[in-house]
């Protein structure tokens, strides 16, 4: 809060006196005056109570009057001060804090304090002033009017340029050029970020380069392309991606899009094998889960996993089929792997899929097997050696005899 100092009011009211003092004036003339005087002091007490309430106050010429958006848990780096805008934890309470360039704590308002600052004019410095304007609690952000030197921080403007609500199909790429502004006074690196579900990735493109940042001077406006890619199964509806920079200043944009099925007959189910990679000796068994999701709307029936083993080799799955999965559902299948004792070293590859499904990957697992027979068959050798010379020994022993 910002307050008057008590020599201010002194120095003020003993020039009222000087004024008064000497001056002959009538009872009631004598009556106005003192009311005047009383009045403009309590003035200046209550804005020693309330801070700042109007702009005219802000009385420094080198100071710019700029928009300022603070993301929640955000830093935003300016050139004189640092500033970030964070959620206490533990609580819903937030709180706006300054720094110098050293680091150095200059004023910090949290919480209830927080709240009552909206609205009024709070001197940080001789030559940073910040009114809170709006807090938005469902974006995160806070919105803020900032009276600063015009090289001491920084602006931006972000802009879609693509319609909004495109329609596209799964497993398609669509590009989404975006326009960065830097409105401030100073040049800045932005970072690049998007925020989405994981059935949805996103990268940048710059003059056909990938980039995370973007460096652009001041008063200089660059146009990025945003990649947007959907994998097959993301579903039908409505998506959204939250666009955002944010270097010295932060600001994001929401892009949605629509996304529809091609075909009636589109792939809506996946398979996922608990294990892809095992090792096996000759003679054992192996046992492993096999999960099946539909991503869906509706059910599909009489789903049935296929498998195929190497010759010789034998498995059992359990269940062998279900009569439908339901929209997003799955189905646990438990299937054993048996090889055969006769199994020479090498790998193998069992593949896992689905019957009467078409356009569907069929999935492996490599099972590398150790033929353990030979050993075996050396270390019979060995024995049988053994065997012969002892019988040796012990005949040219008691032989003489």
């Amino acid at each position: 809060m910002i307050e008057a100092s008590s020599g201010s009011l002194f120095d003020f009211s003993r020039t009222v006196r000087r004024c008064l003092k000497g001056v002959s004036l009538s009872s009631s003339t004598f009556m106005k005056s003192v009311k005047i005087y009383f009045l403009v002091v309590l003035l200046l007490l209550t804005v020693s109570v309330h801070g700042l309430s109007s702009v005219d106050q802000v009385n420094n010429s080198d100071v710019v009057e700029r928009d300022v958006v603070i993301g929640q848990d955000h830093e935003l780096m300016w050139n004189s001060y640092t500033v970030s805008y964070d959620k206490i934890q533990g609580t819903g309470s937030r709180i706006l804090t300054f720094y110098d360039r050293q680091d150095v704590l200059m004023d910090q308002y949290s919480g209830t304090e927080l709240f009552e600052t909206l609205g009024e004019i709070q001197k940080v410095s001789e030559d940073l002033y910040v009114r809170p304007d709006e807090l938005d609690r469902e974006d995160g952000v806070l919105e803020s009017t900032v009276w600063a030197p015009e090289d001491s921080f920084g602006s931006s403007e972000f802009n879609i340029t693509a319609p909004q609500y495109i329609v596209v199909e799964s497993g398609e790429e669509l590009d989404i050029p975006i326009q960065v502004e830097n409105t401030g006074g100073i040049e800045e690196a932005y970072e690049l970020s998007a925020e989405t579900d994981s059935l949805v990735s996103t990268s940048f493109r710059y003059e056909g380069y990938n980039v995370t940042k973007l460096v652009v001077e001041p008063g200089e406006e660059k146009e990025v392309q945003a990649k947007i890619s959907l994998q097959d199964d993301i579903g039908r509806g409505l998506h959204t991606v939250n666009f955002s920079i944010f270097d010295r200043s932060f600001s994001s944009k929401n892009f949605s899009f629509q996304v529809t099925n091609s075909t009636e007959d589109e792939r809506t189910l996946r398979m996922n094998l608990e294990e892809s990679y095992t090792e096996l000796n000759s003679g054992e068994n192996f046992q492993m889960g096999v999960r099946v999701q539909n991503f869906g709307d509706s059910g599909v029936e009489d789903v049935e996993p296929s498998v195929s083993v190497p010759e010789n080799w034998n498995y059992t799955l359990e269940p062998e089929d279900v009569e439908n999965i339901t929209g997003e559902e799955f189905q646990d299948f438990d299937l054993s792997i048996g090889v055969p004792s006769t199994a020479t070293s090498g790998d193998y590859f069992v593949d896992v899929g689905l019957e009467n499904t078409e356009d569907f990957d069929v999935q492996k697992l490599r099972v590398d097997v150790s033929d353990t027979s030979s050993g075996f068959g050396f270390l019979g050798l060995m024995l049988a050696l053994f065997a012969v010379l002892l019988v040796a020994v012990v005949y040219k022993v008691f032989g003489r005899r």
